[in-house]
């Protein structure tokens, strides 16, 4: 069994918009990622790709065409993607995410 240790610590952060920025490190077909959103991060468009992950620090809701999940720190989150799962996400203070994609 093989482990690969894997240092977001010395990881660059990259902005990827007003508000958001992400360590990421990808392998054998996947990525791990920090996500940071904070103020004045604002999704436009309605997202359809799939999540998971954790809450690592803040809160945040996420915002689907009929209803809204509100996740702070400690929550785990698994968003399917396709029709019927679009998605926003809603920041009103710092949120740290840790996703698996």
């Amino acid at each position: 069994m093989n482990c690969t240790r894997i240092d977001f610590g010395s990881a660059p952060w990259v902005t990827l918009a007003d508000g958001a920025r992400e360590k990421r490190v990808a392998f054998d077909g996947c990525a791990m990622r920090l996500l940071e959103l904070q103020p004045p991060f604002r999704e436009e468009d309605w997202c359809a790709k799939a999540h998971r992950g954790y809450v690592v620090d803040g809160a945040f809701d996420l915002e689907f065409r009929d209803r809204i999940e509100s996740l702070r720190a400690g929550d785990g989150l698994h968003v399917e993607s396709g029709p019927g799962q679009e998605h926003k996400a809603i920041v009103v203070g710092r949120v740290l995410l840790f996703l698996i994609e």
